[in-house]
């Protein structure tokens, strides 16, 4: 059974060479499709695939010119790193970072928890409790000045976790 999308990954190219974009779809559309395949990529468990995929649309958000996309597409990116084989924190933190200081600069409060939620999610996965609790407790503060109590959930979840680590 040939299945076209099962192992969707970037072209190999020669390093500083651009990535063409699509002679169909916008920047930001396709940034847009490669976020929706990298997600279903990773539910699938394909972390290579789902990797590549969130690369490509981080460079294509990044491209179109739409800060919302390009955080969102940074956020994704991060959380994919974070979700797959170890290893690859440290570049998921420092994406969370660049995506929390553009969320913070488009006063996305609600990107802004999860963002932060995500930090706290990678510094309990290394057992930097304390690290994490105050990531944590900061996602808890934004989500309850949104009133998101989704956003509020998920960081007490992680925050319980942590203190049951301890």
């Amino acid at each position: 059974i040939y299945r076209p999308l099962e192992r969707a990954v970037a072209p190999r190219r020669r390093p500083g060479s651009a990535r063409p974009s699509s002679p169909t779809l916008p920047g930001a559309v396709e940034a847009r499709v490669l976020l929706d395949l990298a997600k279903v990529r990773l539910d699938a468990g394909d972390y290579d695939a789902a990797v590549g995929l969130g690369r490509r649309a981080a460079v294509d958000a990044a491209g179109s010119g739409d800060e919302s996309l390009a955080a969102r597409a940074t956020v994704d990116l991060a959380t994919t790193l974070a979700r797959t084989i170890r290893g690859r924190d440290r570049e998921a933190e420092t994406l969370l970072r660049t995506a929390l200081q553009l969320a913070r600069a488009l006063g996305d409060q609600q990107l802004a928890a999860e963002v932060e939620r995500e930090i706290g999610y990678l510094h309990f996965l290394g057992a930097d409790y304390g690290a994490a609790e105050a990531a944590l407790a900061r996602a808890i503060a934004l989500g309850i000045q949104i009133d998101d109590r989704l956003a509020m959930g998920r960081a007490r979840t992680i925050l319980g976790a942590c203190q049951s680590d301890r």
